[in-house]
């Protein structure tokens, strides 16, 4: 129906696309609507292939017309289009970002390591996808420290794991650590965030990421937020060649002994002591009692108050 009509035309006068358009819509009314609209769709595509697009009006026009389209096409259609579409060069990666923010289930092929996008694209995904989106951008081996951080920051326990198994990112955790998080909020956007040992576990596992990544800012950053102690204080403690202060803070606040034993490691190397002193405390730390951990916290927590832990 549409062979050879869309790259007459668009050859002639890209203008007069739009007037294609609207008549291929209108004419969708009857006979199978699914599969003119996919073949419509892949025509759009494959006529935009021939173009550079170099003209801003023009590639606007294309973009809000694939737009258009994919936003009345139901599953069948846009799934059957993006089997076709996902092989295309030369396409302006708006198109590759519709598919990529569609339906897990249509989405998860436009986000593999072949599908080029760049960091201001995956970011958008990150922000506004579902955990499932986020989790197969963590799979991705062209992950940028910027990318790694607002994964990390959006939270959820299966992101995170997604990441620590993914070697190909894990050198960008190695930034450098001496800089702060901005204004940006250390989110737990995980289900598991309904309850307090929810909480725990993804507070366990962000302290882990960090620790073994060397993220010391980082790091500082999601205790802060965990206990609602100032950054300040929790940055003296970790500082302090006294490892007993911030052995009884972990505790107060329930980090796991995995959790502490990685922080611990990450501690002494930072301040230049022997890894046996790391041994020493995970010791130390498995025996000592919560409930006056907990009391030096709500301490800190009562007479800090005012001072805002962001």
């Amino acid at each position: 129906m549409y062979e050879g009509g869309i790259r007459n035309i668009w050859d002639e006068n890209w203008m007069a696309l739009s007037g294609l358009i609207d008549s291929a819509i209108e004419s969708l009314t009857n006979g199978n609507t699914d599969a003119d609209l996919s073949g419509l769709l892949v025509e759009l595509c494959r006529a935009a292939q021939d173009e550079t697009l170099d003209n801003p009006a023009e590639r606007k026009k294309f973009v809000a017309v694939v737009s258009y389209l994919l936003g009345i096409a139901d599953w069948n259609t846009r799934f059957s289009a993006g089997e076709q579409i996902i092989g295309m060069a030369n396409l302006p990666s708006e198109v590759f970002l519709f598919y990529a923010c569609d339906k897990f289930s249509i989405a998860k092929t436009f986000l593999q390591d072949d599908v080029d996008f760049s960091d201001e694209d995956l970011l958008h995904v990150v922000r506004t996808a579902t955990i499932e989106h986020r989790m197969a951008v963590a799979e991705r081996s062209d992950l940028t420290p910027t990318v790694v951080r607002e994964l990390m920051r959006q939270g959820g326990l299966p992101v995170i794991r997604k990441l620590a198994e993914n070697e190909d990112s894990a050198i960008f955790y190695e930034y450098d650590d001496t800089g702060e998080l901005g204004d940006g909020e250390l989110e737990f956007g995980s289900d598991l965030a309904n309850s307090e040992d929810g909480k725990q576990t993804i507070l366990d596992q962000i302290v882990i990421g960090y620790a073994e990544k060397r993220r010391y800012a980082d790091l500082i950053e999601a205790l802060a937020k965990g206990s609602s102690v100032p950054k300040a204080i929790v940055k003296d403690m970790f500082q302090d060649t006294d490892h007993k202060p911030f052995l009884m803070f972990c505790k107060g606040i329930g980090i796991g002994d995995d959790a502490f034993a990685s922080v611990s490691r990450f501690r002494v190397r930072r301040l230049g002591q022997l890894d046996r002193i790391a041994e020493q405390s995970v010791e130390e730390y498995q025996q000592l009692e919560r409930q006056n951990a907990e009391a030096m916290v709500e301490k800190l927590q009562d007479k800090n108050s005012w001072i805002r832990t962001a």
